[in-house]
């Protein structure tokens, strides 16, 4: 069984997963595994072959948050600390040209939460739940703060961050938090259905469909009417789209179609292989 802190794989093609792999440790974010994410991050914004991320762990549990057993931890504010890297991910995972898909199997705590809250499409399952309980431990949830109040308003931010209540599955869907709450044991048949609607898309329309959705959400960023149109006239007329109205006229997929993986397929990526020997 592999030691490595993060998993990069291939789901299908135009698929990568970056999967956490301490589940021993409760996927807790070790200044190993954050930078070993922002690493393959980066290498999926330099990547054209790569149309959809997906951000997944294994075992029961999505990420304990911070590891309180990492000295680097501690580090606050420096270059190489957990804290400097794992506001790093969360930009990379919001600016990524991707759809950033977010497969969460159980809870999530702390500051694992912005991971979570910076995906852009969030699929939980009944397991599934989010803590944040700082304020028990005297601080706050600083780094998690503006991701959460940018996705799902200030007053779902206060009531998850003061009152530390666990948040299931289903209230995660009612607040914004999730984007879609699978049947019980159908989390990886959801994922399947999820990444196959988004492979219908063309990887150029979705990057601008996610770049415009955000900057349009804040509104220091908000694109002018002006901009809008150039951008529309620069979409309409791409090649993109012409291939697109072409395979739409002629009932078939469009060049840049390829199958989602199925449910089956996915499974064995997120479980946890069986001791060798």
């Amino acid at each position: 069984m592999t030691t490595e802190p993060l998993l990069v794989t291939s789901l299908a093609p135009g698929v990568t997963a970056l999967i956490l792999n301490r589940p021993a440790n409760r996927n807790a974010l070790s200044v190993a595994l954050l930078q070993a994410l922002v690493d393959a991050l980066k290498q999926a914004h330099a990547d054209p072959a790569c149309r959809v991320l997906v951000l997944g762990s294994r075992g029961t549990v999505f990420s304990a948050g911070g590891d309180l057993k990492d000295p680097r931890v501690a580090w606050v504010g420096e270059p190489g600390s957990s804290e400097a890297l794992l506001t790093e991910a969360t930009e990379l995972l919001v600016t990524a040209p991707q759809p950033v898909v977010c497969r969460v199997q159980g809870p999530v705590f702390g500051g694992s939460v912005g991971l979570v809250a910076a995906s852009d499409i969030v699929i939980v399952d009944d397991d599934a739940a989010f803590v944040m309980n700082e304020t028990r431990l005297g601080f706050a949830a600083t780094l998690a703060a503006p991701l959460l109040v940018s996705r799902i308003g200030m007053a779902a931010t206060l009531r998850m961050m003061m009152l530390g209540e666990r948040i299931s599955g289903p209230t995660a869907l009612e607040i914004g938090l999730a984007t879609l709450c699978s049947a019980p044991g159908k989390l990886d048949e959801t994922l399947a259905e999820t990444l196959g609607l988004l492979l219908e898309g063309g990887p150029g329309g979705l990057a601008a469909t996610k770049a415009l959705v955000r900057a349009a959400a804040n509104p220091a960023t908000r694109p002018a009417t002006a901009d809008l149109y150039r951008l529309n006239i620069e979409l309409v007329t791409s090649d993109e789209h012409k291939e697109g109205a072409t395979a739409a006229a002629e009932r078939r997929r469009p060049a840049w179609y390829v199958p989602s993986p199925t449910a089956d397929q996915i499974a064995p990526f997120f479980a946890i292989p069986a001791p060798e020997g």
